[in-house]
């Protein structure tokens, strides 16, 4: 083999990887809206789900506020916490 035929070879190679490429990148170029409306979907669904959540939590948060917090209607006498703090090892 003589060097130009190596390199036809070696072109022809390059350009070959090119077109395959170019092929693929075309393909995947006409599937991808496809993709994006199918997820779309799924998406709302997501979404439709997190609010239900967030409203659960607001929900939440409000019956905590009207049940109050202890120091509200409770007190608490300094020995509790003592007999707490001296059962843990030091």
């Amino acid at each position: 083999m003589d060097g130009s035929s190596i390199n036809a070879s070696v072109f022809g190679a390059v350009v070959l990887l090119l077109i395959a490429g170019g092929g693929a990148m075309v393909i995947l170029w006409l599937v991808m809206p496809f993709s994006i409306f199918g997820l779309k979907d799924k998406l709302d669904d997501i979404m439709t789900e997190q609010k239900k959540t967030q409203d659960t939590i607001k929900e939440l948060q409000a019956s905590i506020k009207a049940i109050g917090t202890p120091g509200e209607s409770e007190t608490f006498t300094e020995n509790s916490n003592d007999t707490q703090s001296e059962s843990l090892p030091r």
